[in-house]
């Protein structure tokens, strides 16, 4: 019987020390990402750094990365699936005036856009635009951006 206490305290205090070794790799997984100085990649960067030149003559604002969830609101809060499809996605730039009211989108399209699954989100997210009659410009990545021409679209939707 004495054994019997003496092995059940041996198993208490390798438990107690196996909870805590396991409560250690529980926090080291936490730490698992890194901090991002810029929510843009390198391209979207350099863009939007061309797109402000225009955007200051029209004292409007640039939002970047900015979700589908914070431009469409889904009517129905039980209609799950319709929030699903927009609460992942993104879009790459928002024109904004001083009060934060939407005044176009736009979308920097790059080689990823040629995959078969993201065409088929970009093809939902242009008929979504559409249909609420928001203002959506794809733009393919380029070395040198026609600025006259986004100035044009820009000034359409501004006045």
């Amino acid at each position: 019987m004495y054994i019997f206490y003496i092995l059940a305290t041996i198993f208490f205090v390798l438990g107690i020390i196996l909870k805590m070794l396991n409560k250690n790799k529980i926090n080291e997984s936490t730490n698992n990402y890194l901090m991002l100085t810029n929510p843009m990649t390198k391209t979207e960067l350099i863009f939007c750094k061309e797109l402000k030149k225009i955007t200051d003559k029209y004292n409007l604002l640039i939002i970047p990365q900015i979700q589908l969830q914070k431009i469409f609101k889904v009517y129905n809060k039980k209609d799950i699936s319709s929030f699903n499809k927009i609460k992942a996605k993104s879009i790459d730039f928002a024109i904004v005036d001083n009060n934060y009211n939407y005044k176009m989108f736009i979308e920097l399209d790059d080689y990823t856009h040629n995959k078969s699954n993201r065409i088929k989100r970009d093809i939902f997210i242009n008929e979504l635009f559409k249909k609420y009659n928001y203002k959506l410009i794809r733009i393919k990545v380029q070395n040198n951006y026609n600025l006259e021409q986004l100035e044009n679209i820009i000034k359409e939707v501004v006045n």
